[in-house]
């Protein structure tokens, strides 16, 4: 079952306001000065798959043309997504910007009867005792209905009357700015849920002239930010948005500002329109949805931020649970995306083909993996140049590193030189499947190379758990190869390819040596990457041809598997056709072409891009499988044992994998190993609300259970 939005049980957005803060994501509330603008504000919302507030406050009523409460929440209700958005009761002064006194108490009784999600009071021009006592009275009245309440310490300057004094004195002299001291003691006092905080930002003017005069470009104090998030301990809200310079806007997002306002800017585009033709609503409405969409992806970089934001995900062919309220610092989080990446890319001269790059992109790879004969200093600018152009980044294949030789310091500073302040580099790579003899000259090119560029990428791939121990492994044994490595060479991430498929030897092999890589991953506190075969037989003459030829349930099950076990990239053997072998990516030996294989794997990278952006800052906690026999090495599910999972219908042939988030929030995902559709029960111990997240659209269902079928 399914809850609508009359159920009323959906996520609160106190929580999608403290979710955003804890994971440096922002939420634009956007001003409705005019009832026309709810429309467009609402259509750039959903378009960018963004989240965002709707909010009217009482001066968009008094001196623009909002009209009053009621008719705002009317005409949001013909347009809203609560994927999307909520809708917010934005100033709420206890005196005005021209000195009078408002009865407050009316107007939030009033949006929180209309349905408001969330309110502000205003008490900021009030003795910080009466802002207290107010604020406090506001939040016991708003919190009875699970409704989020906003407040201000400080002065935002510009509403009020005459002219505003001197910025750069006001900046300097810190006047106005919220006081330390008292920020943590009026959140204690009041139990208020996010703080509008004065830090050099500065409202939009109200008067008839002066509110059409270009507004300052403000700056923003962020020394004192970091200070009021650490005494206050709450999401923290910026008023005055508008115009301030995008630096200080982006640092600020990063150091504990959860919401900011928006209205100057929006309402400027929507009177630009009507002053010159009244008339023009249309047209209007199009340059507000115009300049939101300038602010969400030139300005805040927030497009998507709601399937960032939300949590509890539903996936045909996997399922991932988010069920609760370590934080993993691995190089790699930092840029926010998946890596989804190939093995054997474009040779030269291809190697700078635009075409070539475009097509990469197109099938949402977000990384290239270096080789195919681009070795040189020469071709591997070439590649970074057009990938930066075409928005995915690349490790890189240079000769002057991968020999069996141990590279002068000289030469390793050399190539470091070369690559790291490229906007493209992701990393080095140094040799594929070495054997234990090798150990100790990876291990001094990986730490010479660490030394001089810690940012970056050292990237070795291991043989499988097949490859023979005495010809290749020089080990007993697969775990003692997998051990000795990451014990003497102490890598940065766990690479490794595993082609059980192709050999027709199902997915056993395949799941056990999972196994021993999530184990010593963990052990190190390293991740690790798969590579997965994605053509139709292997090159050697000797293997069985895969029956029907690559499906989606062979690419995606390899994917998906390395999701459950805690895998942190997924990468495509091979993209470039190699050798003898069958319909690669991108053709086969006799021709270069968008194979069926292409499509394929351009949309298995779009789902698992998704998955994937959720999961790479998880810790993996545990991994089952729900069947009669699992295979050797791994663990059976039985009920009840799991933290997190109390029932999965039984020898359903499931995987399930449990995970712990940066914000201690619990996980649960499952892959269904069946080369078919099944019908499975899962029922999970937490009883909270849950979003349903296809992984075709995106599109969302709220529900409010614990089992799912």
């Amino acid at each position: 079952m399914c809850m609508n939005k009359a159920d009323k049980k959906l996520p609160n957005v106190k929580d999608i306001v403290k979710q955003a803060c804890n994971n440096h994501i922002v939420i634009p509330a956007f001003n409705i000065a005019y009832i026309p603008m709810v429309k467009p504000v609402v259509e750039a919302l959903k378009s960018n798959e963004t989240f965002g507030l709707i909010e009217v406050a009482r001066a968009d009523v008094e001196k623009f043309g909002a009209k009053g409460y009621k008719e705002v929440i009317e005409e949001y209700h013909k347009y809203f997504d609560y994927r999307y958005m909520r809708l917010h009761l934005d100033h709420t002064p206890v005196i005005d910007e021209d000195g009078k006194k408002v009865d407050w108490e009316f107007l939030i009784r009033q949006a929180i009867e209309l349905g408001y999600d969330s309110v502000m009071i205003d008490g900021s021009r009030l003795s910080f005792k009466e802002n207290i006592e107010i604020t406090k009275k506001v939040v016991e009245l708003a919190h009875k209905k699970e409704i989020a309440v906003e407040s201000e310490l400080g002065a935002v300057f510009g509403h009020e009357k005459g002219p505003l004094p001197d910025y750069e004195e006001l900046f300097k002299s810190g006047k106005g700015f919220t006081n330390l001291e008292q920020a943590k003691e009026f959140v204690e006092q009041t139990g208020v849920d996010w703080l509008s905080v004065a830090i050099g930002n500065i409202h939009g003017a109200l008067g008839s002239i002066s509110k059409t005069k270009e507004k300052i470009k403000a700056r923003l104090n962020i020394e004192h930010l970091q200070k009021l998030k650490e005494v206050t301990k709450i999401p923290l809200v910026l008023h005055g948005g508008s115009g301030i310079q995008q630096s200080y806007v982006l640092e600020a997002v990063k150091n504990g500002i959860a919401k900011i306002n928006v209205g100057t800017e929006i309402r400027r585009a929507y009177e630009q329109i009507i002053i010159q033709n009244p008339e023009d609503i249309t047209l209007a409405q199009d340059k507000v949805k115009e300049t939101m969409n300038q602010l969400i992806n030139g300005y805040y970089f927030i497009k998507g931020s709601a399937k960032k934001i939300f949590t509890f995900l539903f996936m045909l062919g996997s399922v991932l649970f988010s069920v609760g309220a370590g934080d993993l610092t691995a190089w790699h989080q930092s840029s926010g995306t998946f890596p989804v990446t190939f093995w054997w890319p474009p040779p030269p001269p291809l190697h700078a083909s635009t075409t070539r790059h475009a097509e990469i992109a197109e099938c949402n790879f977000t990384l290239w993996l270096g080789g195919n004969g681009v070795d040189t200093y020469e071709e591997n600018i070439s590649v970074l140049n057009l990938a930066q152009t075409n928005g995915f980044k690349c490790i890189v294949l240079d000769s002057r590193l991968t020999g069996s030789d141990y590279t002068s310091t000289t030469t390793i500073q050399q190539v470091v030189n070369d690559y790291k302040d490229h906007p493209a580099f992701y990393g080095y790579y140094l040799t594929d499947e070495p054997h234990v003899s090798k150990f100790p000259l990876w291990a001094y090119k990986v730490k010479k190379l660490k030394e001089r560029d810690p940012e970056h990428l050292a990237y070795i791939n291991l043989y499988p758990n097949y490859a023979d121990p005495a010809t290749q492994l020089g080990t007993p044994d697969y775990e003692t190869y997998v051990s000795s490595f990451m014990d003497n060479v102490k890598p940065e991430m766990l690479s490794y390819d595993h082609y059980g498929f192709a050999y027709g030897w199902g997915d056993d092999s395949h799941l056990q040596n999972m196994e021993t890589v999530r184990k010593y991953g963990l052990i190190h506190s390293v991740p690790f990457w798969y590579i997965g075969y994605s053509i139709d037989y292997m090159p050697d003459g000797n293997n069985i041809p895969l029956p029907n030829g690559m499906n989606k349930y062979v690419m995606g099950y390899q994917a998906y598997t390395s999701l459950v076990y805690g895998g942190k990239s997924y990468s495509h053997y091979v993209y470039w056709p190699y050798l003898n072998c069958g319909n690669a990516i991108l053709g086969n030996t006799t021709t270069t072409y968008a194979t069926y294989v292409y499509y394929l794997a351009k949309e298995v990278n779009k789902e698992i891009q998704f998955l994937g952006q959720i999961l790479i800052n998880t810790t993996s906690q545990a991994v089952y499988q729900v069947d009669a026999t699992p295979p050797a090495g791994t663990t059976k599910f039985t009920d009840n044992t799991d933290p997190v999972v109390k029932y999965v219908t039984p020898d359903s042939n499931i995987v399930a994998g449990t995970f712990k988030d940066g914000q201690g929030r619990d996980l649960a995902m499952f892959v269904n190993r069946n080369n078919a559709d099944v019908n499975v029960t899962i029922r999970l111990k937490a009883n909270q609300s849950v979003e349903k997240i296809s992984k075709v659209d995106g599109t969302m269902e709220y529900c409010f259970h614990n089992t799912f079928r």
